[in-house]
């Protein structure tokens, strides 16, 4: 059994500046002038508990019992005229499993397991305008979303020796998820007006995702040095939604919700797709120090639920809307390696490219024009010709859409690296290290960037332990380049729908030690770190709310013999 808690109030972001700080409160984020982000507190437990029976010593049984408890868990820097927040988000799944090996010369290992899983949530969100007397007489929006998803499972898989040199995995799967959930939005002009509208509307209809499978991936060895792998497996994925009562379009112009393609998002849905998907791969042992490796295969994902209906106020701001246009997404995926190891340097690079036909994202959305789609309030000017807002009410900003839609063709393709050099000084192993990654996205069909893809990313660092093993330290530098490879629409300053610019890059710096004590009848260790050290201020690329300052861990653990 293990068990786990946390509670953690509003976090610090690093040291801020001036210009920081007006650009996270420009953006809307909530942000003491101490670098305090405001509604970024949670609280959580976890509890796992697995038990096993050994029928003998070929069939054994395992039962586990997973449980997650979060409560007030906010949504970081969402504050002021609008702010959310998740009241509770829980989790439980149930999840047994049945092992029988050696069944016969050639059948090595037969499992069958099943599962359930319930999750409930809470999702809440505040509008607060105030009264301007004698004009305006304010406004008050609460909404409260409580999704229920329950998903139902199970796997069968068989491992299978045929001859010397042939190991084949094979097997079938199953599982349905439900989803149903029940909103209530309050309108008023202020928290305490005796005037108010109640609301039951839903942001997802009755739905279900229901995906029946079968797979084999054999393994075959042509030589001690040589190996070739292949896999084939064959979905069928079901989507069924009913007409439900309280789940409507959202509040936008008809030639809006035209060009968003959800004319009839509300009808209901009963779509059922069929994917075959395989790879095919090679590994070659060139030397005892050096593996060359490869792999192409075709990938398939269909649009989930949420992607299909969900039509409501984002958890970290925004307004999505549902696409029931989404085409499932297909690709074809290549990637190459090498390796090197020896006792004086390990290493390897990767390079990879995929290439999707309606490749999905969650991009902002603009209508037929190119122009930014809001939802706006009544008194906001829009100036139709050149695509932007001119003003809006206090308090009442315009808010951005965004919709998950399909790009026709798209490409993504990186390299990695990574490398370890242990040097033996004195009385251990000094070893820097260090990992690099390239991503490039390109939506092929239209010639531009595909936005959200990250730049170039660094980590490279030290780490000295002694060879006793009882002690260690550890050096990285974490380094983000600046992301200017973006679509001309997500450039665009801020008042025109978009990001304003270019994702800035940082570089942070983290260092951790530890010491181990090994005893007769115990042992015992003890581990410190330091992450950001440097209590930089910065943000994530493409995240909401800025990230966190200096901040410290400790942790130790026991074992008794």
């Amino acid at each position: 059994m293990a068990q786990s808690l946390e509670r953690a109030g509003n976090y610090f972001t690093g040291k801020p500046k001036g210009s920081f700080l007006t650009e996270l409160r420009d953006q809307g984020i909530g942000i003491t002038d101490e670098g305090e982000v405001l509604n970024s507190q949670s609280h959580g437990s976890n509890t796992s508990i697995t038990t096993r029976f050994f029928l003998n010593d070929l069939n054994t049984i395992k039962a586990g019992y997973d449980r997650r408890r979060g409560a007030n868990i906010g949504s970081a820097g969402l504050v002021g005229a609008f702010s959310g927040n998740f009241p509770y988000s829980n989790r439980d799944k149930v999840n047994l499993r049945y092992d029988a090996a050696s069944i016969t010369k050639e059948l090595l290992r037969v499992s069958l397991s099943g599962y359930y899983q319930k999750q409930d949530r809470n999702f809440t969100n505040v509008l607060t305008v105030d009264p301007m007397p004698p004009y305006f007489p304010g406004m008050y929006r609460f909404s409260e979303t409580i999704t229920d998803t329950r998903t139902t499972g199970a796997d069968l898989q068989t491992d299978w020796k045929i001859g010397s040199r042939n190991m084949l995995t094979a097997g079938a799967s199953f599982f349905r998820d439900s989803n149903k959930d029940v909103r209530t939005i309050i309108n008023a002009f202020t928290p305490t007006s005796p005037v108010q509208s109640i609301d039951n509307s839903k942001s997802v209809p009755d739905a279900t995702l229901t995906n029946f499978a079968a797979f084999a991936q054999n393994e075959f060895r042509v030589t001690k040095r040589f190996k070739l792998t292949g896999g084939i497996r064959i979905d069928k994925f079901l989507t069924k939604a009913e007409p439900t009562t309280g789940f409507g379009l959202p509040q936008l112009r008809p030639d809006q919700i035209h060009d968003l393609g959800i004319d009839s998002l509300a009808n209901g849905m009963d779509v059922s797709t069929t994917a075959v998907t395989g790879d095919f791969g090679a590994v070659f042992n060139l030397t005892d120090q050096i593996t060359l490796a490869g792999r192409v295969g075709r990938s398939f994902r269909t649009p989930n639920i949420f992607e299909i209906f969900f039509t409501d106020s984002g958890s970290i701001g925004g307004f999505v809307v549902g696409n029931p246009r989404l085409k499932p997404e297909t690709g074809v995926n290549f990637d190459a390696t090498v390796r090197f190891k020896n006792k004086h340097f390990a290493g390897s690079a990767t390079y990879f490219s995929n290439s999707y036909r309606n490749f999905m994202s969650t991009p902002a959305a603009f209508d037929s024009r190119g122009c930014p789609i809001f939802i706006v309030q009544p008194g906001t000017v829009y100036d139709a010709d050149n695509c932007h807002i001119v003003s809006s009410p206090p308090g009442r900003a315009p808010i951005r859409v965004y919709q998950t839609q399909n790009v026709d063709t798209a490409r993504i393709q990186g390299f990695e690296a990574e490398f370890e050099v242990p040097i033996k000084v004195r009385l251990g192993l000094l070893t820097p290290n260090g990992n690099f990654s390239y991503l490039r996205g390109d939506d092929t069909q239209k010639d531009v960037p595909l936005d959200i893809i990250s730049p170039f990313r660094t980590n490279v660092g030290v780490r000295w332990q002694n060879f006793g093993r009882n002690y260690f330290f550890d050096y990285t530098a974490r380094i983000v380049a600046t992301q200017k490879r973006l679509s001309p629409q997500f450039l665009l300053p801020v008042n025109q729908g978009g990001n304003g610019g270019p994702e800035p890059g940082f570089v942070t710096h983290n260092v951790s030690g530890g010491y181990y004590f090994r005893r007769e009848r115990f042992n015992f260790n003890i581990n410190v770190g330091v992450s950001n050290l440097a209590n930089r201020a910065y943000s994530e690329q493409f995240n909401f709310a800025p990230a966190r300052g200096r901040s410290f861990t400790f942790g130790t653990s026991w074992e008794i013999k």
